[in-house]
Parts: C-alpha cells; sequence; structure tokens
C-alpha cells in the first residue's frame, strides 16, 4: 500500500479495513505465483534474510508477507545476529518464539548450530514444530512460558497479560534457571520477545544472568507488562549482573541500523516508559545485552 493510501486509511477505518483486505488478496494471489502449490495447499514459502534463505510455514502470511515484498522482518536485529554469530556454532535460546522465524535463521548460520525455542501458545506451537521440521533444526521446542516461578499462568494471544473479562487459557511456566540445570544446555545467545513478561523471565534467570557469558537480545514492552517487574528493575537486574546494554535503533526498519550504549544518564529513561517517545511506546525498544570485559 503507497503511503499516501495508508494515509488515507488512517483517516477513515473502514476503507483502511477493505484497502487491507484487497492487498492481502493480492499478496497471497502472488505468493501462489512465487511459491506454487506448497504455498497454497501448506502455506509454505521461502524467506530470504539477506542472502540466508530457508523454508517457512505461515498460515497467517506473517514474515511471508516481508519476504514477499523484498524486505526483512526487524531487520536490524537479523544483520546484528547474521554479523555477530555466523563464524562458529552456538546454542540459541529463542523465548517467545512464535512461528519460530528467529529459530530458523539461527540455524541456518552454521550447520552446527542448536536452537532452543520456547512458545505456550498451542497454535503457534504447532507452527513451531512445523519450522523445525522444515528446517531439520537441531535442538528442541518447549510448550512452555519462562517465567519467574514453576507454575502455570493465563495466556491469551501472546501475552500473560489477561484482563478479567478475557477467555484466556493456561500454560505451563517455568524459570529458565530451573529448565537449564534439568536440560543441561548452555546459552550463546538468548533472544526475549515475550510481550510483556521480560521481567518474570529475567528474573527467572538470574543464574544465568551472574554466571553465563551469552548475548541477549531484549525487546521491551511497557504497553503490555505484566505485574511484577518494572523497567527499571529490569535494567538494574542486567547491570548489576555484568551486562552492558545497547540499543539497536530503528531494529524494524533498516539493515543499517545504530547501537546505542546506555549509559548512566539516559538509564533512567529506559527505565520510564513515561519518558519514551510515542514512536518509541508504539514499535518497542530493543535492547543487545553482553557481559563487560572482564565481567
Amino acid at each position: 500500500m503507497s503511503d499516501w493510501l495508508r494515509r488515507l486509511a488512517a483517516r477513515a477505518p473502514l476503507l483502511g479495513s477493505a484497502l487491507r483486505a484487497i492487498e492481502k488478496r493480492i499478496d497471497n494471489r502472488g505468493k501462489c505465483r512465487e511459491y506454487g502449490s506448497e504455498f497454497r495447499d501448506h502455506h509454505i514459502g521461502r524467506i530470504d534474510v539477506f542472502g540466508r534463505v530457508f523454508p517457512f510455514c505461515s498460515p497467517t502470511g506473517a514474515y511471508l508477507t516481508d519476504s514477499f515484498r523484498g524486505r526483512v522482518y526487524e531487520p536490524g536485529v537479523c544483520a546484528h545476529l547474521i554479523d555477530h554469530f555466523s563464524g562458529r556454532p552456538i546454542c540459541f535460546m529463542d523465548i517467545g518464539a512464535h512461528f519460530g522465524f528467529f529459530s530458523c535463521l539461527a540455524a541456518c548460520l552454521h550447520a552446527g548450530n542448536r536452537v532452543h525455542a520456547f512458545e505456550p501458545g498451542p497454535v503457534a506451537l504447532d507452527v513451531l514444530r512445523r519450522n523445525f521440521t522444515l528446517n531439520q533444526v537441531q535442538g528442541g521446542v518447549w510448550a512452555l512460558a519462562l517465567s519467574d516461578e514453576a507454575s502455570t499462568a493465563p495466556f491469551l494471544g501472546a501475552s500473560m497479560k489477561v484482563r478479567a473479562d478475557e477467555t484466556a487459557i493456561r500454560v505451563a511456566t517455568e524459570m529458565y534457571d530451573a529448565w537449564q540445570a534439568r536440560v543441561g544446555e548452555t546459552a550463546d545467545v538468548v533472544k526475549i520477545d515475550v510481550h510483556g513478561s521480560e521481567g518474570k523471565v529475567l528474573f527467572g534467570m538470574q543464574h544465568a544472568l551472574r554466571h553465563g557469558r551469552f548475548g541477549l537480545y531484549l525487546e521491551l514492552h511497557p504497553q503490555e507488562l505484566v505485574v511484577g517487574h518494572s523497567l527499571a528493575e529490569m535494567v538494574e537486574l542486567l547491570l548489576d549482573s555484568g551486562f552492558e546494554m545497547r540499543e539497536i535503533r530503528a531494529f524494524r526498519g533498516s539493515r543499517r541500523h545504530e547501537l546505542v550504549p546506555v549509559t548512566a544518564s539516559i538509564r533512567a529513561t529506559v527505565g520510564n516508559s513515561d519518558l519514551w517517545t510515542a514512536a518509541e511506546r508504539r514499535s518497542r525498544r530493543m535492547f543487545f545485552c553482553q557481559r563487560a570485559r572482564g565481567g
């Protein structure tokens, strides 16, 4: 959809809905021509991430639409992952994996890579398992919501933040530290995208944070934060554990992202979403965290 049509759609919701439906139909016809019967019958196409190509199943068209249009999903994160973790085998933890886009990308970066993907949503979980099979990913798929306790929690869509008037399922929760001790895997890279449960995941992996040596991609969702851990507490936990934080600016918009250190002077703004810009709250913010040298 062109920019002027997008602006018009924003002013006229009914027209916008109709235009999006037309756009989706055109996209689907194009995907059928491009990918053939595999897409028409099984929703399978190909994802191209800066020359890394892998098959991918997506019943909703998510991720495939970006690739079909010549775009890359979250290009700043993809570029950083490729640039920094392609030269050797790694163990990649994908927490909040959804359909497994980043799991499959990580798996194709090196033949020796192992990937563990965590996804509690049953619909996304089925697709995630299919994508692991399609790409012969080594590792495992875990029907878990990582959290700060072993229990169950309400879950709806992609979040554990559920209103009292909403109908949710209950999913199993486990602490990352307990899972790691049980399974015996050591992470080289961890990616967390859990729509408001970031604090629960981080406070459930305090031992790993203090003793592990891994890179951490952390997406913050202040609008969906689950009660229990504030943004400021998350930042404090990471820094107290010996990590340095850098923000991947414009991570949704460009491969040529900017990596900005979270210094003492801007730490308070990261930990207080009231100080975020409207664009930051809308697009959310992505950070790459790594143990400080000598830490």
